[in-house]
């Protein structure tokens, strides 16, 4: 299990199902974790701020940290 940080960040990564690139502002949390799936795929699941639940991103994806100042 990883040690989250409790930050703020955008999360970019593509969607089979959608057919695009998504990005979306999260949150990490006590339930998101990074791992793989039986099929041996990695996944990323994680609190979607603005849709207000989880998502998973699959196989790869890009995380940036919001700076504050």
């Amino acid at each position: 299990m990883i040690n989250w940080i409790i930050k703020p960040f955008r999360i970019t990564y593509y969607s089979a199902k959608d057919k695009k690139t998504i990005t979306r502002n999260g949150l990490n949390d006590d339930k998101s974790i990074q791992d793989t799936t039986k099929a041996d795929r990695a996944f990323y699941c994680y609190w979607d701020v603005d849709a207000g639940g989880y998502r998973k991103a699959m196989d790869s994806w890009t995380i940036c940290y919001k700076v504050e100042y």
